[in-house]
Formats: structure tokens, sequence, C-alpha cells
């Protein structure tokens, strides 16, 4: 046996033969007993084993832990960072107990009884979404990415990866300026509420309060910019959204948010849950507002509205990355690396072998990735559990 064949066995992608969801976002099993962003459901005679296991979510998104509840009585130990932990408490998804131990920090690492070591790196993906890093009693080295978005983040070493594809194809090979693209929202917003106009924010949660703390940021609109030398103090011009201006959310997402906002600098005002008759009043007193919502949702009260996107949209390589299109106006705020960064990434982690996740991305997308990572960076990968075409 090669050492390839030896590394590919300490991670496996094998599917849950019980999920209603099957075959897609899928589980990740490391090592002996560790299972990443989801829960293995094996045979009967396996139940005695799946107790022991150790489980690790790398951040709260909902293809990341839809049936975290099923780890609560097959795992002896959950591990998550703070952040992910308290957002999973205010959605509801979890209650405390003591099985649950936070692991923040890179340098500190939780023992299994099976000799395996577990870290955490930051994901640089939402708040607190992380790495996970975990080394056999024999000294190899399995690193599970989760959703990240390189550079702007630190990456460890190991000697097999498996790797999430969002993003995995050429496609997606775009820069992206976060902060300008804040920027970019934060002047539309102002300028629509301004006016006296209603704004609807779709993002992914997590990038939904990133564009809330950056909402209550005072800052220069760039049409005073050319001021500047006419004023001794910059501050006099500085600008921001009224605080008597209205936030509403689902009422999940005023929890989430409720819960996570310690995690800002910004000052996130309070976020009123969203109702058709409190968004009716509004409308008939002509009061501008921001209302929230998830990619993909639908309101009522959308066509009152001015419309932000905020997400990864294929015309953001030939638009730019705030750009117009049939009155709805789109931001890229990718929470996930673009392809060459993808691969900056794959390079940094110096793995042997790499292993791509083909459940939480289509199957076409995680073979693109595979056979770009084998011809561009000389590496041997290969997608994992794409059998649902």
């Amino acid at each position: 046996m090669t050492e390839l064949d030896s590394l590919a066995k300490l991670a496996d992608i094998p599917g849950d033969r019980w999920s209603q969801k099957y075959p897609n976002s899928q589980a990740i099993k490391i090592g002996n007993s560790i299972v990443c962003d989801g829960y293995l459901s094996g045979k009967k005679e396996d139940e005695e084993a799946d107790s022991h296991r150790t489980a690790v979510f790398s951040h709260f998104h909902e293809d990341h832990t839809y049936n975290i509840k099923r780890t609560f009585t097959g795992c002896d130990n959950i591990i998550l960072s703070k952040t992910t932990y308290d957002a999973l408490l205010g959605m509801g998804k979890i209650t405390e107990r003591g099985t649950f131990h936070v692991l923040e920090k890179p340098g500190i690492t939780f023992d299994t009884n099976y000799g395996e070591k577990i870290e955490l790196f930051d994901a640089n993906h939402v708040r607190g979404s992380k790495q996970v890093l975990v080394t056999m009693d024999s000294g190899e080295r399995i690193l599970y990415s989760g959703d990240f978005s390189y550079p702007g983040m630190t990456v460890p070493e190991a000697d097999l990866l498996v790797l999430e594809s969002e993003h995995g194809e050429e496609v997606y090979d775009f820069d992206t300026d976060k902060p300008s693209v804040l920027r970019s929202i934060w002047r539309k917003v102002y300028r629509e509420i301004t006016s006296g106009h209603p704004v609807e924010i779709r993002a992914n949660r997590g990038t939904m309060q990133d564009v809330m703390a950056e909402l209550e940021k005072e800052r220069l609109d760039d049409e005073d910019r050319n001021l500047l030398n006419d004023v001794s103090d910059n501050s006099i011009l500085k600008k921001r959204i009224r605080s008597k201006i209205p936030f509403l959310a689902d009422e999940v997402d005023v929890n989430l948010t409720n819960s996570i906002k310690h995690k800002y600098n910004e000052n996130i005002r309070e976020i009123e849950i969203a109702n058709n008759d409190r968004l009716d009043e509004l409308n008939d007193k002509k009061e501008p507002y921001v209302r929230f919502a998830t990619v993909g949702r639908t309101t009522p009260q959308q066509d009152r509205a001015t419309i932000i996107q905020v997400d990864v949209n294929k015309g953001f390589k030939t638009h730019g990355a705030f750009f117009c299109s049939n009155g709805r106006y789109f931001a890229c705020l990718a929470a996930h690396s673009s392809y060459k960064n993808v691969l900056a990434y794959v390079k940094a982690t110096k793995a042997k072998l790499v292993m791509v996740d083909g459940t939480r991305a289509s199957v076409q997308t995680a073979k693109e990735l595979a056979n770009g990572i084998s011809e561009k960076l000389h590496k041997v990968a290969f997608p994992k559990f794409c059998n649902h075409e």
C-alpha cells in the first residue's frame, strides 16, 4: 500500500443511508472517531461505535448543520467555535448540553478517546467559521477546509486535505474587494433611504449581519470627497443612516443577529421582526426602512422597495462587483474564495492528497476542481461521493 493509499483511508464521505436529504450535504468522517458537519448513521451493529464519536461543526450554515440534533445522543463530544455555538443557540438549532465544547484559538486542542487531536483555525467565511485540523496519534494531519475565503486566514499544513468545492470552476475567477463592496452597499442604501425609498436586502446568514454592521457606520459619501480640501475637519461631512430608520428581518434572523452582534465593533441597532402589518404601516406613512431576508426569499412588499441581492452571481465577472440588472442591484460579497484563491489555498496547505467534497456543490464543479488541482498544482486530487449524477 502506497503512502497516498494510506492517507486516503484517513477520511471519507460515506453518505448517510437514513438521511432524507441523501445524498446532499454529507458528513465528513476523519480518523477513527471524528465526524465533521453532519452525523453518520451506520448499521445497528455500528451504534456502539457511533456513540463514542466526536462531532465537529465548522460554522452555522444550514448545509453544514442540518442534522446537528442527531449528534446529541450519538456523540460523546461536540466541538465548535463560540460564535457558532451562540448562533446555533440563538436560532434554536441546539440547546445547552454538557457534550458541547467550545474550541476557539489555534494551539488549543481537544483530544479524543482514540488519540486524535482536534484544532480549529479561522476560515474567514462567516463569523465563527473554522477549518478543522486533525492530527492522528501516528502523526498524519488531516485538514477539513469547511467553507472558506482565502486569503485573510492562517492556513495550517496537512498531509490530506478534504476540500469544499464551492467556486471550484474558472467562471468564479474574479477578485472581490469586500470593504469596497460594503461601501457601495452603504452608499446605495443611504441614498435610497434619504430619498424616502425602502430597501430590501437579500443575503445569506452571516453575510446579512456583516451588511447590518456596515450600515451602522458613519462615513463620507463619495459626492462629498471633492470638498475635503476646503474643510479642515472632515468629520462634519460624515453621514450615517439615521437610528430611527427601522431595520427588519424574519424572526430567525433577528434571533441570529442578537446572538452574534457582540462580535461586531459597530453597535447594530435593534432589529424588528418583519410582519405584514408593520411593513404596511411604514408604507402608508411613506417612511423608509431596510428589510433583510435570505437569498431566494420573496416578500409581499418587495415591489415597493429597491432590492439589493448580496450573493455570488456569475455576472460579476463581466459587470463588476456591484451592478444593476432589470431594476435589481447585485453586490458580490463572496464569502467563498475565487477559483484562483481556492488553488492558492490548496497549495498553501502543502497537502499530498486532496479529497474534494462532492456533496455541497454540483458534481461538475467538484470534478472540475479536482481536475484543476491535478493539472495546475500537480497534486493527486479526486472528487468524493459524486455518484448522485
